[in-house]
């Protein structure tokens, strides 16, 4: 069996871990960053948190833009490109969630590759050797995983479509998975990212690509989800599930990034792209049908995370031949009870689309490449019905 496996992101984990960032900026001598980050994150503190904590080791912020958008788009990126540029800037500090990330990352990919599109870098490994920018990320949410991942998904508002850009040189240089940075997620982020994290943990560990490394950081993953989540989500201000929550979508982001993701994240883009659902509800109106599709061919895998997710007595009460099919019951069943209890709606109709859009949204889906690493062939009438599913 060939693999190849890729994580060379140093990592600082902990209370005050940011401090370390500023630390490593100030040894490389990267002393201008520009950092990006959101409105929300803004309003609630942690850029002023951040840049007192960075200050420390002398890293002084020289221009912080704080109006990336809920999805990360091609004009704000070509924005801060400019930004960055014009305040000779030296490297890049992404402080956000998914949207914020992707966007930063596209920043580097214009800056190091010095072209004048992003679609001249669109696909996989289209970034040749240029220079090298300093870039450090600090999530605020749990759930996408990016700060270890080789992926961006940039929206095209032109087209309404969301490009994916992957390379290796998009990982960041360091990250800190801080938990000061994810005590203000409001809870109902809080339950749609844990499940965008699970989604990246159960795909990675199911992908026709999967290897014996992503498989020991998906299940790992996996088991702070049942340690954390249901602790994070009813003590918001624990910062031990919070920092367990940090920790389990990083090391889904490692396992996905070296193993690939599936059908949902197919859909889940395509409907991102052109109905603007954000993508981790997306993952939980999709998750537990997706797997249902999958299960004649994956009855194994789902039973070994029946046993991460759920727990020993759970697995050991089931029945060999029916675990599979219980890891999809217990998912959809706490997706369903917290989607009821923090209003997040799981039927596509509550989102605006229509019947007459299923077929566009399974185009969609059937040209993103993971359908390609989804262990069961997936074809457009499969699609089709997973979509009529959830309709």
């Amino acid at each position: 069996m060939y693999f190849e496996f890729i994580d060379n992101v140093r990592m600082y984990f902990g209370e005050g871990s940011v401090e370390k960032v500023g630390e490593y900026f100030s040894r490389i001598g990267s002393e201008r960053p520009l950092l990006i980050s959101g409105p929300v994150i803004n309003k609630v503190g942690l850029v002023d948190i951040v840049t007192k904590d960075l200050s420390k080791s002398g890293v002084k912020i020289k221009a912080i833009y704080i109006d990336v958008p809920k999805d990360s788009s091609v004009e704000v990126v070509e924005e801060l490109v400019d930004i960055y540029v014009n305040n000779n800037c030296d490297s890049l500090i992404a402080l956000g969630g998914g949207s914020v990330i992707d966007t930063a990352k596209g920043v580097k990919l214009l800056l190091e590759s010095e072209k004048s599109s992003l679609f001249d870098m669109q696909g996989i490994d289209n970034l040749k050797a240029g220079k090298g920018i300093p870039f450090a990320i600090l999530p605020t949410t749990s759930g996408t995983g990016s700060e270890a991942t080789k992926v961006a998904v940039i929206s095209d508002t032109q087209n309404h479509v969301k490009h994916e850009f992957i390379s290796e040189r998009l990982l960041p240089d360091v990250t800190a998975i801080d938990p000061r940075l994810t005590l203000t997620l409001p809870v109902r982020a809080t339950v749609s990212t844990a499940f965008d994290m699970l989604t990246h943990a159960i795909e990675a560990f199911t992908s026709a690509q999967k290897n014996p490394i992503s498989d020991a950081f998906a299940l790992k993953a996996m088991e702070l989800f049942k340690e954390n989540f249901f602790i994070a989500v009813s003590d918001t201000g624990n910062k031990k599930a919070r920092q367990g929550m940090a920790e389990a979508s990083l090391l889904a982001g490692i396992a996905f990034s070296n193993s690939m993701v599936g059908l949902a994240h197919a859909i889940g883009h395509s409907l991102g792209g052109a109905y603007g659902i954000s993508h981790d509800v997306a993952m939980m109106i999709l998750l537990p049908e997706v797997m249902r599709f999958n299960l004649d061919a994956l009855d194994k895998e789902y039973a070994t995370a029946l046993y991460h997710i759920a727990g020993s007595d759970m697995y050991a009460e089931t029945p060999p031949e029916r675990r599979g099919a219980m890891a999809i019951k217990f998912i959809a069943d706490i997706i369903a009870e917290y989607s009821a209890n923090y209003g997040i709606a799981l039927k596509l109709k509550d989102h605006g689309i229509t019947s007459s859009d299923i077929e566009k949204i399974a185009d969609g889906a059937m040209r993103d490449g993971a359908v390609l690493a989804n262990k069961k062939r997936v074809r457009r009438d499969d699609v089709i019905a997973v979509l009529k599913a959830v309709m």
